[in-house]
């Protein structure tokens, strides 16, 4: 056999080098300009407006269907707490990402 199946502990790993490039760009851009020492919060809508500024072979139709915004594990592994929150059930916000240093919850 040639093709050999994905071991459920490969998903992930697949998963997150599907992300583009832009995408991991573009966070990295607003960690940045959002940083105040402790945190970083940014809303979803913000982080889409860059993107696709950035990278034009991408929709958010794109974006959301293929779950390229599924970053979270990615900044994980690297350290991170990140959290998304988005409005459930009867609730009106902006979904928005933020990024604490683990340790600092």
């Amino acid at each position: 056999m040639s093709i050999k199946p994905i071991k459920p502990g490969e998903i992930q790993d697949i998963k997150n080098a599907i992300i583009p490039d832009t995408i991991i760009g573009c966070v990295n851009e607003l960690l940045l300009k959002n940083w105040n020492g402790e945190r970083a919060t940014f809303k979803q809508n913000e982080l889409l407006e860059i993107i696709l500024l950035k990278d034009t072979t991408l929709t958010g139709q794109k974006l959301m269907k293929e779950h390229l915004l599924d970053f979270e594990d990615i900044y994980r592994s690297q350290g991170w707490v990140v959290e998304y929150d988005k409005p459930g059930y009867n609730e009106e916000y902006e979904a928005y990402f933020v990024f604490k240093k683990k340790g600092k919850a």
